[in-house]
């Protein structure tokens, strides 16, 4: 009987191993056991599940999904507890009619169940009726059980050998001597209604000799009967000593034919234990192969002493250790140490997960270089053998606690605005009901929100109000319009009758589809009452003083508010500028770009001059254009200053070199005078030689002959800072003393006539005089008609120590060094315009680099995975994915930490270019751009990425 158990204990080994064992790893197991050959009394081996009443619907559905779709619990009904037969083999034949078959609601089976789970050792029934045997003829059997639990010691259910008692003792039979009968009764007592096994042969006889033995069978009492038979008992002297010594051989020979039966099974149990020891060693490689391959962070302790007994693979990664340094670790080395996230605290966390079971929590871990990150732990124990560890569970957080801080914080200034702005801001669903009102719609209403949410305007407004607003709201959430309109309202609350200017627009989901309605409303009623009143005002002007004289100084104020928004609507224009310079820079950069590219290649000498006209065309209108977007980012607001080292002997010098080749053309001499000025001065030389250019630029422009000097003189001195005033005196035409007044107003020039001798769009001097206030200084000019002009200006420079790294583009030909230091390297382009990619593509490509396009960031993203780029020039602007958010994701691939990406842009304005800085991008390229500024971007990024 050994073997038999050893079976059960083997089966049961399997639930320890892996706790939901499918039909393969069962089929797999008991085929392993060869039972038609080593154990030909096993009818089958069986798991039946254990589950509560309220597991029952699931576990049906779970069971019909794994593979049995006609799988039902018999006999029906409803019980607090289950114990199902789900898995058999061999799963054929009549096996297979008790799958279903709930044995716990039979009391013969559940006691048995009962006292194996009690004893921890496998346990027979009495004697049964099989389920296969139900119909007709049955076989005396019993049934052995033994519990099946997970590595945490929780029971899954019963493993179970039906037992044909006539197959169990088939092998006895054979060596029984020849005379002597067997009979098997359960139970210690003589029970001739129901022996297990009865081998008599002649029932009539009664045996003149008898003997018996109770003998104990997995925790069930047999009792065994020896009788001789007639043909024993047939010879003359049946009372002859040999007689009587041959039956005592018999039943010596007996009594030893049952204790070999249920002993020498040792074989069989050593066998199986191989087998079982082969199994487990199969389960415990495919555990680790899980172990190691799980997302999540996973160790286990040692429940008594702390010890870190395994850590899987993941864990590694996230803290940044070793396997010895991480079996070395404690808690303290793995936590910061700080309250609440002391090892203290964790050693009664692990307490708890001990004795009230599994526990979740937030920690605060430390990786091996000191960094520290949010963590989600879950602790459970179990049991590996007999030793009691604790699991625990680790997942790296860091990612949802910086979004969810973001997501608060938008959601708090959202908040925010929302409820303090003067307009009602409102939400609606599709079928006009309130999703959401601030502030002002719940003063004007006189509400709570949880009185307005879920309710459409009926309840709100009158008849004629109401019908107004829901034709207006159809406009937008059936039609897909963006209404602008003004309101007549009658609250129900007060009656108060107002007029409000509504705009209404829909706001859909990602395929388009409308699914609620925003709205923003400005009480215009003391405005349109204003309009109403002026009106009457001016039809009777005597009325009207008389009247509203008493009035003037809140007439003042409204005229005070009308200047405000009148300001506002300049800075709406000068904004709208600044976008209009974008849209048109970027197809300026297609124009200048493949005029670069047609000139590379080479053409006829008329084409070439073709072209040279083309490409002097389109630098005449980057220059309008960089100027109308200077002023409009200065009247805007959005012009700021670097701080970098200022060289004025270079700057002057610069400037001349620029102008030289024109002013040589009409015979002028540029002259430089420079005074003494401190070492290490600070400003921004960008804008400090723009402004310069402006003048001297005109100065080349109105002067025919003589001379052009520029001047730097020092004009006041502190120990923080110098102030500088910057002249360009030229001996050209001069101005008119009536045209001087309006120089240095934005699109003026002295001389607007359309018959205008010089071009150019009056925006110079404009911007000269606004980066001149901005540097801290003013601008000025003095001039005679005819006798020449002195254009100034005065600026304050910082006295520092900023270092900065120059080199110029007359010392390198970035284009060659690129061809002969990183020829063959991969680049990426991402441009959502294909004309910008095809230049960029054609430009890069000609300096032997080999060239990938992506048409937006998604793309980029998916292609970095594949591919490992040198550089990567990243459109800021672009459908799915921005530039911006493209470089954060790229950033966090293998390999792309140190990759050069360059932001190319239209945008010219310096939050743009600190975003693109903040989100990892290493230069800033601005639209449209020559090839001199395309390969010496790229090849200083490329040197900086070598060091």
């Amino acid at each position: 009987m050994r073997g038999y158990q050893a079976v059960l204990k083997g089966a049961a080994g399997l639930f320890v191993a892996s706790e939901n064992v499918n039909h393969a790893e069962w089929h797999s197991y008991v085929d392993s056991l060869r039972l038609k050959t080593s154990y030909p009394a096993i009818q089958a081996l069986a798991f039946a599940s254990a589950f509560s009443g309220e597991e029952l619907a699931a576990r049906i559905q779970q069971l019909r999904k794994s593979g049995q779709p006609d799988f039902s619990v018999r006999p029906p009904g409803n019980r607090d507890r289950y114990v199902v037969n789900v898995l058999t083999e061999p799963h054929s034949g009549l096996n297979v009619k008790a799958i279903g078959y709930d044995m716990w609601q039979d009391p013969v089976r559940r006691r048995a169940m009962e006292q194996a789970l009690e004893a921890g050792e496998p346990v027979i029934t009495p004697k049964v009726t099989l389920k296969v045997d139900d119909t007709g003829n049955p076989v005396p059997s019993v049934i052995m059980y033994f519990p099946a639990k997970n590595s945490a010691g929780k029971l899954l259910g019963y493993v179970l050998i039906p037992l044909r008692i006539p197959e169990l003792i088939k092998d006895l039979q054979t060596l029984t001597t020849q005379g002597v009968a067997l009979t098997i009764y359960d139970g210690a007592a003589n029970n001739e209604d129901a022996p297990l096994y009865k081998s008599v042969t002649d029932a009539k006889h009664e045996p003149q000799f008898t003997s018996s033995e109770v003998l104990t069978v997995a925790h069930r009492p047999w009792r065994l009967v020896f009788a001789s038979e007639s043909s024993l008992e047939a010879g003359d002297d049946i009372l002859s000593p040999q007689q009587v010594l041959a039956v005592g051989i018999i039943f010596s020979l007996t009594l030893f034919a049952v204790g070999w039966s249920f002993t020498s099974s040792r074989r069989r149990a050593l066998e199986l234990a191989h087998q079982m020891t082969e199994s487990f060693h199969e389960s415990e490689i495919r555990f680790h192969e899980i172990f190691d391959a799980a997302h999540e962070a996973i160790f286990i302790h040692n429940a008594d002493t702390g010890q870190i007994l395994d850590v899987n693979r993941r864990m590694l990664e996230m803290y940044g250790l070793t396997r010895d340094a991480a079996l070395s670790s404690n808690l303290d080395d793995l936590s910061s140490g700080v309250a609440p996230y002391s090892s203290t605290e964790a050693l009664r966390r692990v307490q708890l997960a001990l004795t009230e079971g599994p526990q979740a929590f937030e920690w605060q871990a430390k990786a091996g270089n000191g960094r520290l990150f949010p963590v989600e732990v879950s602790l459970k124990s179990a049991l590996i053998g007999k030793q009691r560890v604790v699991l625990a569970v680790v997942r790296d957080i860091s990612e949802r606690k910086e979004s969810e801080a973001q997501l608060r914080e938008s959601e708090r200034k959202l908040s925010t605005i929302l409820e303090n702005v003067d307009a009602c801001i409102y939400l609606k669903d599709t079928g006009g009901r309130y999703l959401f009102a601030n502030q002002s719609v719940r003063n004007l209403l006189r509400l709570d929100m949880e009185d307005i949410v879920g309710f459409s305007d009926e309840k709100f407004f009158d008849a004629a109000t109401t019908a107004n607003i829901q034709r207006n709201d159809r406009r937008v959430l059936e039609g897909g319009e963006t209404v602008r309109t003004e309101e007549p309202n009658a609250t129900a609350v007060t009656g108060k009758k107002t007029v409000f200017l509504s705009t209404k627009l829909p706001l859909r989901r990602e395929d388009g589809s409308i699914y609620a309605l925003c709205g923003i409303s400005t009480d215009i009623t003391d405005r349109i009452q204003a309009e109403v009143e002026i009106r009457t005002l001016n039809a009777s002007l005597e009325d009207r003083v008389r009247q509203r004289t008493a009035d003037l100084e809140t007439t003042n104020q409204q005229l005070t508010q009308a200047k405000i928004e009148a300001e506002a609507a300049n800075i709406a224009k000068s904004a709208f500028l600044a976008n209009m310079s974008h849209e048109i820079r970027t197809p300026m950069n297609g124009i200048i770009g493949m005029a670069s590219i047609l000139r590379r290649e080479g053409m006829p000498p008329a084409q070439a001059r073709r072209l040279d006209i083309i490409d002097t065309s389109a630098r005449h209108l980057l220059a309008v254009i960089n100027d109308v977007l200077d002023i409009s980012k200065i009247e805007a607001g959005k012009f700021s200053l670097e701080e970098a080292p200022v060289d004025v002997n270079s700057l002057m010098a610069n400037v001349s070199s620029i102008l030289s080749g024109r002013a040589k053309a009409k015979g002028i001499d540029l002259l430089i005078e420079t005074e003494q000025l401190p070492h290490r001065l600070v400003g921004d030389p960008t804008r400090l030689q723009q402004a310069l250019l402006n003048y001297a630029t005109n100065a080349v422009k109105f002067t025919e002959q003589g001379s052009i000097t520029l001047r730097a003189l020092k004009q006041e001195e502190t120990a923080d800072a110098v102030t500088v005033r910057f002249e360009v005196e030229d001996t050209g035409i001069g101005i008119a003393p009536e045209a001087m007044t309006r120089l240095f107003s934005a699109f003026e020039q002295a001389d607007n006539s359309m018959t205008r001798k010089y071009g150019g769009t009056g925006l110079g001097l404009a911007i000269t005089r606004r980066l001149a206030v901005l540097m801290g200084g003013e601008a000025g000019a003095e001039s005679r008609l005819g006798a020449g002009s002195t254009f100034w200006f005065t600026l304050m420079l910082k006295k520092g120590d900023v270092t900065a790294e120059v080199e110029t583009a007359a010392d390198v030909n970035a284009e060659a060094d690129i061809r002969q230091r990183y020829c063959g390297q991969r680049i990426l382009v991402v441009d959502d315009e294909p004309i910008n990619r095809e230049v960029a593509q054609m430009q890069l490509e000609a300096s032997g680099l080999v060239v990938d396009t992506a048409e937006d960031g998604a793309e980029a993203v998916a292609m970095a995975r594949k591919t490992a780029y040198a550089a990567i020039f990243m459109d800021m602007q672009m459908p799915k994915l921005s530039g911006v958010d493209a470089t954060r994701e790229i950033r966090q691939l293998p390999g792309y930490r140190d990759t050069s990406i360059i932001a190319v842009t239209a945008n010219a304005f310096a939050d743009d270019k600190a975003k693109c800085l903040a989100a990892g991008m290493n230069e800033f390229l601005i639209k449209p751009f020559s090839p001199d500024q395309l390969f010496t971007i790229l090849l200083r990024t490329l040197k900086q990425r070598e060091r």
